[in-house]
């Protein structure tokens, strides 16, 4: 008999620290996946570091593109799925009801992309009715920038393509 919950102990043992391991790389796995393409993760920090976070399908977030000359280029859709930006053109990026993002002062962002190749792109902030601020001026294929924003606000985010050539936006995300 006591063979037998010997036995027994061990496999109870054996079964729960198989568990623990499986639950500890399902965990670690979920915290170390990359974004999702097609969907964009708000987190918003305010200077008492409390964090909220939003997932918005790229389709529930609005951008507007604009030529080098100012002017609004007409685009079929409001989402922000995937998409092209012309050589000498910008593009703001908005939350889904068309508005500016509202920030705590002092709050971090992070904004990134990832492009179909290579490409020269500015990218930066625009506190409403205010001029743009750049923060990232470079060639990468998935150009990024964190920054604090030292003004409470309403904010906007910017995408420039320097590039010869017409760029693909496949997926993006701005943490705020």
């Amino acid at each position: 008999m006591n063979e037998w919950r010997c036995g027994m102990k061990k496999i109870i043992c054996l079964c729960l620290s198989l568990m623990m391991v499986l639950v500890c790389t399902v965990v670690a796995s979920a915290e170390d996946a990359s974004p999702i393409e097609g969907e964009a993760t708000i987190c918003v920090v305010d200077e008492n570091g409390n964090a909220r976070k939003y997932t918005f399908s790229l389709e529930e977030l609005v951008s507007v593109q604009y030529d080098a000359d100012g002017n609004v280029v007409p685009d079929s859709r409001l989402s922000l799925s995937k998409h092209s930006i012309a050589q000498g053109n910008i593009r703001y990026y908005y939350t889904s009801s068309g508005t500016h993002f509202k920030v705590s002062a002092n709050s971090t962002v992070t904004f990134s992309v990832t492009l179909n190749s290579s490409a020269h792109v500015e990218m930066g902030y625009a506190l409403k009715n205010q001029s743009r601020k750049s923060v990232y001026n470079g060639t990468s294929k998935t150009p990024s920038f964190t920054t604090v924003l030292r003004e409470e606000g309403e904010y906007c985010f910017y995408l420039m393509n320097y590039s010869a050539d017409t760029i693909t936006v496949n997926s993006g995300s701005i943490t705020l």
